[in-house]
């Protein structure tokens, strides 16, 4: 219950809570971190340390060795397929279904927190 208060977001309803719980395993909330209390933050509105937990999170689930290093390459326009030419593929995919990495890793680069 603390990230409601800490959000100043409206506690959802236990029936909404479940819709975007159902929603964020569809990938029907691109951009929506959602908690485990079914609350959608945008990566913007996070504290440094949810963002970093959430980043983690995020990563340790895609199980791609070095993607936040090669998502930053990407970002700042240094990425070389050469370089990750056995994991572009790999990338590409967990990127595709997870948009919301993508976002919140920009988001830490722009707070310089990585």
């Amino acid at each position: 219950m603390e990230l409601i208060h800490a959000y100043c977001y409206p506690p959802t309803g236990e029936f909404q809570a479940a819709i975007n719980r159902q929603k964020a395993l569809r990938n029907e909330l691109p951009g929506y971190w959602v908690t485990k209390e079914g609350i959608a933050v945008l990566p913007e509105r996070m504290y440094d340390n949810h963002l970093l937990n959430a980043m983690n999170r995020c990563e340790s689930n895609m199980k791609l060795p070095g993607i936040r290093n090669m998502v930053i390459d990407m970002i700042n326009m240094t990425y070389k397929k050469s370089n990750y030419s056995r994991d572009h593929q790999q990338l590409s995919k967990a990127i595709r279904k997870n948009v919301t990495y993508l976002d919140m890793v920009q988001v830490a680069l722009k707070r310089n927190l990585i």
